[in-house]
């Protein structure tokens, strides 16, 4: 049967107890919390003299769920070009599991990750330059929650380095090639070429070479932009002159 408003005391080893006593309930029950870090023995004693009854518990200490997060190379990033983050959670061993993760960009954008078992990446292209706190907050199957954060610092996309050879034929026909001549960053490749032949013609093309006819002779400035599939942009100009020979 529940022994009843009889009177608890509770002692422990780490930690601090809300209450070192009670008074047990209907149910035979009595309750104290123990706040801690490490690892406890809570001992409990049931009545005083020599009809007292003590036991003891164990209680492992379990830690706030805090998720590690890194940004990019270096926590540096480029406008329009992934930057990847990292979020690595506690070991299974000292935090309970994580139920959600909200991970906010610092630009407005906030995205829920769900529960959060492993290593995770998470891939985010930002519109415009400047210093962004990106936030982890995780919330375990407790309800305990925890915020971690890191700076990122986005950089205007660097431009591609483009060129133009252009290779005049006969009857106004112009041969055109672009050249990259440097690296692209973010491991990307170029999508388009868009061509300004600069007579009101103009052209896009997914490969670098392209030829136009010049109805009229004269000197001519051909544009060209080209578009990568990261987001990056390259410029290019030449002049060139035209015969109809």
């Amino acid at each position: 049967n529940p022994l009843r408003g009889a009177a608890v005391t509770f002692a422990t080893t780490f930690g601090t107890l809300s209450s070192a006593s009670a008074i047990s309930d209907s149910a035979g029950e009595a309750r104290t919390q123990l706040t801690t870090n490490v690892e406890a023995k809570v001992t409990v004693r049931v009545g005083g003299g020599t009809t007292a009854s003590t036991g003891e518990v164990t209680v492992q200490a379990r830690s706030v769920p805090t998720v590690a997060i890194t940004a990019g190379t270096n926590n540096v990033g480029e406008v329009g070009i992934p930057t990847v983050f990292t979020l690595e959670p506690p070991a299974a061993a000292t935090s309970n599991a994580i139920r959600e993760v909200i991970l906010n960009f610092g630009d407005g954008t906030v995205r829920n990750l769900g529960s959060l078992l492993a290593r995770t990446t998470v891939a985010y292209a930002y519109s415009r330059p400047g210093v962004y706190t990106v936030t982890a907050t995780a919330t375990d199957v407790m309800n305990f929650t925890a915020t971690t954060s890191v700076a990122i610092t986005i950089n205007e996309a660097a431009t591609v380095p483009v060129t133009i050879l252009a290779t005049a034929g006969t009857g106004g026909i112009v041969t055109f090639n672009a050249s990259i001549t440097g690296s692209i960053g973010g491991g990307g490749t170029i999508r388009t070429y868009e061509w300004d032949f600069g007579d009101g013609g103009s052209a896009s093309t997914t490969g670098p070479s392209t030829s136009h006819r010049y109805l009229s002779a004269g000197t001519y400035v051909v544009r060209l932009r080209v578009l990568t599939t990261t987001g990056q942009q390259g410029f290019a100009e030449q002049t060139v002159r035209v015969t109809l020979l």
